[in-house]
């Protein structure tokens, strides 16, 4: 985890998750460092909460209709709420019948990776493909002007079952 301190210094921390995701919009995050809890985030169909439990405990609700761009900042999440899936590369891509067909393709400069654009809800998201194998090596969200508002970048990948859904893994 990479997160910036009080004072804007980027801090470079190992943390372990813990993720249930109930799509569409149901998502639990917990964040823990050496057995302890830092962080506790999700939403469901109404709302969404972001719970710090570091030193200074804060906690952070409020109803996914009024979510805007400044209050995902205050919590330090530049991103929507529902997005977080998209970060984390969880959400499939547009389908056929989705008013984002056809996402933009692109490749990157070096060609070693396929980028796939669609709408985010602030902006844009790109997913960059590893071409041979088409696993998700990186994400990132951009804000409704075109600067990057997150990057995650996603390695050790291992395929889990969906329940209800034979094929997707």
């Amino acid at each position: 985890l990479i997160s910036p301190d009080r004072s804007g210094t980027a801090l470079t921390e190992q943390v372990e998750g813990n993720l249930q995701v109930m799509r569409p919009s149901s998502v639990a995050l917990r964040i823990d460092k050496v057995g302890q809890t830092m962080f506790y985030v999700g939403s469901n169909d109404e709302s969404y909460w972001w719970f710090d439990l570091g030193d200074e405990k804060v906690a952070y609700i409020g109803r996914l209709e009024n979510a805007t761009p400044e209050k995902a900042q205050r919590m330090g999440v530049p991103v929507h709420p529902l997005d977080l899936p998209d970060l984390l590369g969880l959400t499939p891509l547009p389908a056929e019948s989705d008013a984002a067909w056809p996402p933009r393709v692109v490749r990157s400069a070096d060609n070693r990776r396929i980028g796939v654009e669609a709408p985010a809800r602030w902006g844009m998201k790109r997913l960059w493909l590893n071409p041979s194998t088409y696993a998700i090596e990186a994400v990132e969200l951009y804000d409704e002007a075109g600067v990057i508002a997150a990057v995650a970048d996603l390695s050790n990948h291992a395929g889990v079952r969906v329940r209800g859904d034979a094929i997707s893994r």
